[in-house]
């Protein structure tokens, strides 16, 4: 082998040595610490990393929650039994919270608010809601072509025979993906303790709503009478369910059966 080949061989393999240790004692000398508590929150915490808690991913949140960005019970999914664990590894009071769902805010399926034309584009909700809004006869309903499921990263919705999402309350982990994906705003978080839904959103008056869905809101106001004192007002031609109002699902059964339209039911779930 030639001299010349040897000494470039031994000078390459000197300066990768050198390079190595330096860059070897830089790594130690600028090396972050990073605080133990973050990996063990990770541990406790479900690692879907769907982002409803503002963090790019589970392992942003615990950074995040150990720097006092998020609250101990900022992991939607995880619920309160992983708030309880976050909490009890930063040695601070656990809050109580509720868990919520996803409640699809229209009952309009093909036979009871039917298409008014044939729509040959792409199958997604938001690319639909952008000619005129879809090809469903009520302008407020679901598409139902599904961005919610694909969103879902729980598998808790599916589309059901009647074209409508199905929310499965035992999976839904209220992590919210599908409200952001719904481009009609129809899909809506509610604490499970709601005691009741209205599933219509259409603002519009009796003759317009009747026009368009069989199941719509004629904004009779005979749910407001019936219900507890002060529990329904009428807003935007919609009964809405007041803040203070009692969660007795049973005082509202008189309010769901005066319900012309049968747009109203018991509870989330």
């Amino acid at each position: 082998m030639p001299l010349e080949i040897i000494l470039s061989t031994s000078v390459v393999g000197a300066v990768g040595l050198c390079f190595g240790i330096i860059l070897s004692i830089a790594a130690k000398k600028f090396k972050v610490e990073t605080d133990p508590r973050v990996d063990k929150i990770l541990e406790v915490l479900p690692n879907a990393n769907c982002g409803a808690c503002g963090a790019p991913g589970c392992e942003g949140f615990a950074k995040g929650v150990v720097e006092g960005k998020y609250p101990c019970h900022g992991c939607i999914p995880g619920g309160q039994d992983v708030a309880e664990k976050v909490s009890k590894i930063l040695g601070v009071k656990a809050e109580t919270s509720v868990k919520q769902i996803a409640v699809l805010m229209c009952g309009g399926t093909r036979q009871l608010s039917p298409d008014i034309a044939d729509y040959d584009g792409v199958n997604t909700c938001r690319s639909a809601h952008l000619i005129l809004g879809g090809s469903k006869a009520c302008v407020y309903g679901c598409i139902g072509f599904g961005d919610c499921v694909e969103a879902c990263p729980f598998d808790a919705i599916h589309i059901g025979k009647q074209g409508l999402p199905q929310i499965d309350g035992q999976k839904c982990t209220g992590c919210g993906n599908c409200v952001q994906a719904c481009p009609k705003n129809i899909l809506k978080l509610y604490p499970v303790d709601t005691p009741l839904i209205l599933a219509c959103s259409n603002p519009e008056k009796l003759k317009e709503v009747k026009a368009v869905c069989k199941v719509g809101c004629i904004a009779c106001s005979l749910c407001v009478k019936k219900a507890p004192p002060q529990a329904l007002k009428m807003e935007n031609n919609l009964p809405r369910l007041q803040p203070d109002a009692p969660k007795d699902i049973k005082l509202y059964e008189e309010a769901v059966n005066s319900c012309p339209s049968k747009c109203l039911k018991l509870g989330v779930d």
